[in-house]
């Protein structure tokens, strides 16, 4: 028996304030006009006035006899943040010091017949900090509030050079009161795949009661094809002769099954638990070659390369997550050819709804554990916490097909190294090792044996190289961005897998109006300041704006100039690192999402909003991608395969003028392997007339075998602010398309690249690509939405608003 627990109330100042769970401190606050929106204008710097602020949640529960029959009857917390006392009845049941994991407490002794008072009393966080920290000083990341990392609390809502300092405090997941005499504790999913290409699964199933009640298993396909399993040796298992493999995203299909376990007694069904599981095997090789050691992803027996992003939480304000935002987001990432994400260690372990998204979608997870830029303290009181955290999750999510690796930790391992290598560590050291090599692994192996561990990202993977080192394990490359290096450096680099590389812009203008007042639009203001979090942030975008482009003048115009460079600088990286498949597999972008309003690295803002990058995503991640490596004396053409059967087709270049003239052109017929690339041809330089780089451009496109175009690009030879861009006049026409929908073709008699397409009247829309290329004389046709029955061709066509990169010069 299972009785959700509603109509919570929260007390501030003796006032009863009504609100239910999810909820938090801050939430309830906001819902009563008691705080301002943190998230509008510079509100986020008043929060702080709360920070030594307490609270109390209170309910009543009504438990009838039946309930008090039962055996046990448990009171569940599924998440707690993060300091609480708990009562029932006034009899303190025990206090919570994680936010990480789920907290049971046996009320067996005080619930009564009838009404029963529950309160879950919440101290600050951030006193904490201080009191902690007073008595034991701890390096921890420099944009957080010090003292952070002494609780098992999200560290990204203290701060983060991309998130505010919102220390929030409340009851963030589900609690229930369960009364039973027998029920399934737990069931661990187990796969074997024999050589005949049939799967074994077996079912481990952990009862608490009555354990010589009967346990059954069966499963059930997508078409609902039955499988019954075998009791035996203490196990269930079914054997599935004609097995439907799940595939990442790319490489097949999703098929998943229902696996239903039932404890019996007699015929009598006492409990049951179902999860959906896929067929596959997942790890990583690190077999040694040319180059040193791979890092890759191994599926199916098929190697792949990782594409895809790092993922942060999608709000600081838990209450205010979902799981239709989520699945918004993981859409988004398959119709971008990802087939990985990175749960990045800052953040909080993901609901359920992620997990079956990532499943359903074929995203590979990459889960860090929640560790991030801090030294640990490894007290008794905190190792048996993150003990208990770590089994928690581990037991919620192993079952999913679409986890692929558990991460002991983000960049602490850097850390240690590099933030405090001047400093005396040999506790620090012992606490990092006994955590992420000996805590982490043993758990690992004995609750998830079959899912990959790796100690920390980045990671070197071998005695004696160093985590930025190109021959094993995986890196994190900073130097472009973080170190204001040229975005070209990133072509230097061979990383065996790179889990992290980044390059920062503003969100969309309708997303900085979100949060802003007119006057506070320019990159400089008070509160465009506050919505940055990275230090010296602005400043790199100007450095970097400088070397590609003449300084815009309207706001709007620079945030489209951020948006390019953080789209091209990515791009760069990207195509250099599938060019290099075989020495380089994997690329994480960093990163996928915001968690509020903010200028970030993120490729789509806070508001869902895509910038540029999501839009080149689409390209540089594509199963088939043609790019141009454009050096000094020539360009080599390159193509890469993440399709599983050979491809056959031709690769065409033309060098043209910004008047669209033809100056040369080939065709070259190209064949390549499955899961490969290589330079498929190259053009020398000399090519181009004298003196006229600064005005021709080259445009490739690939086709397939039947002729059908599969992808086209273009290339400058000199940077965007030294092109002799002619002012485009484009031709725009609006057409009625049916059921609410409208055509708007665009064409120019000129090169124009890079076009964003924007609407004057917000209830327009556009469906389909941004940020594309016009290379020649052919019409580009958009679709577009509109809930305003009443517009016409003339009212669209009025309302369009173009931008291209000749706009920046």
């Amino acid at each position: 028996m299972k009785q959700e627990i509603k109509n919570w109330k929260m007390f501030k100042d003796g006032v009863a304030y009504a609100c239910e769970v999810p909820c938090s401190y801050y939430s309830v606050l906001l819902q009563n006009g008691l705080m301002q929106e943190p998230y509008y204008r510079d509100q986020e710097k008043y929060v702080a006035l709360t920070y030594g602020d307490n609270c109390r949640f209170e309910t009543e529960i009504t438990v009838d006899r039946e309930t008090l029959a039962k055996r046990k009857q448990l009171l569940v917390f599924e998440g707690l943040d993060t300091l609480c006392n708990i009562y029932l009845n006034d009899n303190l049941l025990g206090k919570t010091d994680n936010m990480h994991r789920t907290w049971q407490f046996d009320v067996s002794d005080f619930l009564v017949k009838g009404k029963n008072h529950i309160a879950v009393e919440i101290s600050s966080a951030v006193t904490y900090f201080n009191q902690r920290h007073q008595r034991h000083p701890m390096q921890g990341n420099r944009d957080s509030l010090t003292g952070c990392g002494h609780l098992r609390k999200a560290l990204y809502m203290s701060g983060w050079d991309w998130g505010p300092q919102l220390p929030d405090m409340g009851i963030w997941r589900p609690v229930y009161l369960l009364a039973y005499d027998t029920k399934i504790e737990d069931v661990e999913i187990c796969q074997e795949h024999l050589p005949n290409g049939s799967v074994v699964i077996t079912c481990k199933t952990e009862v608490d009661g009555d354990t010589e009640l009967r346990v059954q298993a069966q499963i059930t396909d997508g078409e609902g094809k039955l499988y019954l399993g075998k009791w035996q040796n203490g196990v269930n298992q079914i054997l599935i002769e004609d097995p439907k493999l799940w595939w990442p995203n790319g490489y097949g299909a999703q098929e998943l099954y229902t696996v239903t376990v039932t404890l019996l007694q007699r015929d009598t069904v006492i409990d049951s638990v179902s999860k959906r599981i896929g067929l596959r095997t997942i790890t990583v090789s690190q077999e040694a070659d040319e180059w040193g050691n791979e890092f890759c992803f191994l599926v199916n027996g098929i190697k792949i390369f990782a594409m895809g992003a790092n993922y942060i939480p999608e709000e600081n304000l838990l209450s205010r997550r979902s799981s239709e935002k989520t699945e918004y987001l993981i859409r988004r990432c398959a119709e971008a050819n990802y087939n990985m994400i990175r749960v990045w260690g800052g953040g909080i372990y993901p609901d359920d709804w992620f997990f079956d998204l990532c499943d359903r979608y074929g995203l590979i997870v990459w889960q860090d554990f929640m560790f991030a830029c801090n030294v640990v303290w490894l007290t008794e009181q905190i190792e048996q916490t993150v003990k208990a955290e770590l089994i928690d999750n581990i037991k919620r999510i192993r079952h999913h097909a679409s986890l692929g690796l558990l991460c002991g930790n983000n960049e602490n391992e850097t850390f240690l190294k590099t933030y405090m290598k001047d400093s005396p560590m040999d506790l620090e050291k012992a606490d990092y090792l006994r955590l992420y090599c000996r805590i982490m692994p043993d758990i690992c192996e004995q609750y998830a044996p079959e899912i990959f561990y790796w100690p920390s990202s980045p990671h070197p993977g071998r005695p004696g190289i160093d985590y930025d080192d190109d021959r094993a394990g995986d890196r994190h490359i900073w130097s472009v961005w973080g170190g204001m290096k040229e975005i070209e450096l990133y072509q230097t680099y061979y990383p065996r897998f790179c889990s992290e590389f980044g390059f920062a812009a503003i969100p969309d203008i309708e997303t900085v109006k979100g949060f802003t007042l007119p006057e506070d639009r320019n990159f400089y203001s008070v509160v465009m300041d506050r919505h940055q979090k990275n230090q010296r942030g602005n400043g790199k975008l100007m450095l970097y704006m400088a070397q590609y482009y003449r300084y815009p003048v309207e706001f709007e115009k620079v945030i489209y100039a951020t948006q390019l460079l953080q789209a091209d600088a990515v791009r760069v990286a990207v195509e250099h690192f599938r060019r290099n498949r075989g020495r380089c597999m994997g690329a994480l972008y960093w990163q996928l999402n915001d968690c509020w309003p903010v200028i970030s690295w993120a490729s789509v803002d806070y508001e869902g909003r895509s910038k540029a990058l999501y839009y080149s995503s689409k390209k540089f991640f594509a199963p088939l991608l043609l790019s141009a490596d454009v050096k000094e004396d020539r360009v080599v053409f390159n193509l890469s395969s993440e399709r599983r059967d050979p491809f056959v087709g031709t690769v065409a270049w033309r060098l043209k003028d910004t008047d669209l003239n033809l100056l040369c052109e080939d065709r070259v017929s190209v064949t390549l392997d499955p899961l490969s690339a290589r330079d498929v041809t190259t053009i020398a330089r000399s090519l181009i007339p004298s003196g006229r780089e600064h005005e021709v451009f080259l445009e490739y496109e690939l086709y397939s075998e039947s002729g059908e175009s599969i992808s086209k690009d273009c290339s400058l030879f000199v940077t965007p602010k030294h092109f002799s861009y002619r002012k485009p006049s484009l031709q725009l026409d609006v057409h009625k398309n049916g059921d609410g929908q409208f055509l708007l073709e665009i064409s120019a008699n000129v090169l124009v690249r890079k076009i964003k397409v924007s609407f004057s009247n917000p209830t327009i829309k556009l469906v389909g690509d941004q940020y594309f290329n016009i290379t020649d004389n052919a019409v580009i046709r958009l679709t577009l939405i509109t809930d305003d029955q009443a517009l016409t061709e003339s009212d669209i066509c009025a309302a369009v608003c173009v931008l291209s990169e000749a706009d920046l010069v």
